[in-house]
């Protein structure tokens, strides 16, 4: 197999250039920052550096060299959720298929997302698309009832996303609006506020049967938890006990994989469940973030990446999933401090002394400014075990009172 990768990092081009005759690596100036072995990089038959990633006349160029030399290549591919885009137009390109173009939108576009839901029956939020400062300045009726999401129409999970309870706080999100760098279009999508649980579902396909499914719960809905940021995270639900929701979950997927023509890959989904009835917000053909790849590896024993890998790649796929009789906690373990200059992060040996503690990942260390702005900005990742989401609180808590990690406010510059 010939493969081209854009923006893929080190853990997925081991594999790739290990099963592929030819891998061209695309990697952008956001890009800088990662580091390959000798062994990747002399493998590669070509690599190029852009300035973009979403850049056309970029890709372009690439794929006008590939056709003035006649190399023929099976497949794109990305390991990030802005690469999508990109894969989409060269594929539709290389594979003279529109097809691919349509599903890189149709898991990029908040628009297009909810078009599918629409094609395949399936609840979801109101909304008004595209709703711009001038509609709101003309005084244009956006048909939609307080509160309500404002977001980026092909933003990045919860950046630049907030709850507007007015026309005076909208107006305020417009004029404060400073979207993050992997964003470029300032088409802004407004939906209605649905107040309910959150959860993420995330899955394996092949030829059209999910092999692999779990779904977690959102301690508390993502949009919120800037306010809590103890409770950054997700706790795994048992098949055991939600037989009747993964029965359901697996169900509606099939209906959004037949309307996206998307029969082989990894999918991550978000979805709310209000007064009983399910409504999706997002689809997108990843993994999720935030260490829900390395909960999913403790609690059932699978390597996501690895498996989506083999789909990918035509490996033989041997899926060996546990069925776990505990539940587990991927969290994104912040200082409580709004900001400051990292003063103290307990070492991976104290938060594994935990016997609740199954695997930890730190990114801060002494002497970092820190701002929890962003629920995104990566503190620790912890995965934790617990009998239910009673015990898990408590021990997410103990956590915090036992190891919490220190900032020095006083000395943040301004």
């Amino acid at each position: 197999m010939n493969i081209i990768c854009l923006k893929c990092k080190e853990r997925l081009m081991v594999k790739i250039v290990k099963y592929c005759e030819k891998v061209i690596l695309i990697l952008d100036k956001d890009d800088k920052s990662i580091v390959y072995s000798k062994d990747v990089l002399d493998r590669l038959y070509k690599q190029y550096w852009i300035n973009s990633v979403d850049s056309i006349e970029e890709l372009t160029a690439i794929y006008t060299d590939l056709i003035i030399a006649d190399e023929p290549f099976d497949k794109v591919f990305t390991g990030q959720e802005h690469g999508v885009l990109g894969v989409g137009f060269l594929n539709s390109l290389l594979k003279k298929n529109y097809k691919y173009m349509e599903l890189a939108i149709g898991t990029r576009d908040k628009r297009s997302m909810k078009k599918h839901f629409q094609a395949a029956n399936l609840n979801y939020a109101k909304y008004k698309s595209n709703y711009s400062s001038n509609d709101l300045i003309n005084n244009k009726n956006h048909g939609l009832t307080y509160p309500i999401v404002a977001k980026p129409v092909c933003g990045m999970g919860t950046y630049n996303t907030e709850i507007i309870r007015n026309n005076n706080e909208l107006k305020e999100y417009y004029s404060a609006l400073n979207l993050n760098k992997v964003i470029h279009s300032e088409q802004i999508i407004i939906e209605e506020y649905i107040k309910g649980k959150e959860y993420h579902a995330d899955m394996l396909w092949q030829d059209g049967k999910c092999i692999f499914l779990s779904i977690f719960q959102d301690l508390v809905p993502r949009i919120e938890v800037i306010n809590m940021i103890n409770r950054n995270g997700s706790f795994s639900l048992l098949r055991e006990m939600h037989k009747e929701l993964y029965r359901q979950i697996e169900e509606m997927h099939l209906k959004i994989i037949e309307q996206l023509e998307y029969f082989n890959g990894i999918m991550h989904t978000e979805f709310f469940i209000k007064d009983g009835k399910i409504f999706f917000s997002e689809i997108a053909k990843r993994y999720g973030g935030g260490a829900i790849i390395q909960s999913i590896k403790v609690a059932y024993g699978v390597d996501l990446i690895e498996e989506w890998l083999n789909i990918e790649l035509g490996i033989k796929v041997n899926l060996q999933i546990r069925s776990p009789q505990k539940i587990y906690n991927r969290l994104n373990f912040s200082p409580l401090a709004s900001k400051g200059i990292v003063k103290k992060v307990p070492s991976k040996e104290d938060f594994l002394s935990l016997p609740w503690v199954k695997y930890v990942e730190i990114f801060l260390k002494e002497g970092d400014l820190y701002s929890n702005s962003s629920i995104y900005v990566k503190s620790v990742y912890l995965v934790i075990e617990a009998e239910n989401e009673e015990d898990l609180i408590k021990k997410i808590d103990k956590t915090y009172k036992k190891f919490p990690i220190i900032l020095n406010e006083s000395n943040f510059p301004d």
